[in-house]
């Protein structure tokens, strides 16, 4: 894809990043804009949500301070709600910096279509999870992937119904040592209705389950990205 102004990812290498980037419903393969991260935009989620709410369809990146890389896919921008959001093309996945300086391309986890908790975030709330999580339940504080609102930990838990996930990290919590949040579409109208469950938004979540239909893949079991040139437009 192309890297907007020139911004490069200090938590994924090109390779994966294509990976990820071929991984993607096709009309979000095109261009990655640098929303937040913590090396240009500080340690804080209070910024990170308002550099990111409501602005588009995104990638989030989270490395560790043990050279692993988590991340997810939101097909919805990102905005704070007590609910799960988002829809089938969601997916969430693991990758690892290798002592050779190397880096082992993506494992993807994509909707397994038992749940539609795909995408939750939240703030400042006393009753519920504060941060950003992908998949599993509210109830028990269950997340395939959670960015607590801390900025400073994560945790990954498994099974996770929601993708037939595995646990993302070696051990359920972790570090977090760097986030980033790249928009992978333009941003919305300022007058686009993106709270509604019908409309445009439900006629997107019928769209991205044909697609994950189309693509001929289970989407209850995990596979391992692998970088694509057969877009050179898209690159």
């Amino acid at each position: 894809p192309e890297m907007a102004e020139g911004a490069q990812s200090k938590i994924l290498g090109a390779d994966s990043v294509r990976a990820i980037n071929a991984a993607l419903p096709p009309r979000y393969r095109q261009r990655w804009r640098l929303l937040f991260s913590t090396s240009r935009d500080g340690n804080s989620y209070s910024r990170l949500i308002s550099l990111c709410s409501k602005r588009a369809p995104c990638v989030l990146l989270v490395a560790d301070d043990k050279e692993n890389v988590y991340g997810g896919f939101a097909s919805e921008p990102l905005r704070v709600s007590p609910k799960f959001y988002g829809d089938f093309s969601c997916f969430i996945f693991r990758s690892k910096r290798l002592a050779t300086g190397a880096e082992a391309l993506p494992t993807l986890f994509r909707a397994s279509g038992e749940n539609s908790n795909f995408v939750y975030v939240n703030a400042n709330k006393e009753q519920l999870p504060n941060g950003i999580a992908f998949g599993g339940n509210l109830e028990s504080t269950f997340f395939g992937l959670w960015l607590r609102a801390d900025m400073e930990s994560g945790r990954s838990d498994a099974p996770c119904s929601t993708y037939h996930s595995e646990q993302l990290s070696p051990a359920p919590d972790f570090v977090v040592k760097e986030v980033e949040v790249w928009a992978v579409a333009e941003d919305p109208p300022a007058d686009s209705d993106d709270e509604g469950d019908g409309g445009v938004r439900g006629k997107k979540h019928a769209e991205a389950k044909a697609f994950m239909e189309m693509a001929g893949r289970q989407v209850n079991h995990n596979e391992h990205a692998a970088p694509t040139n057969d877009d050179e437009d898209d690159d």
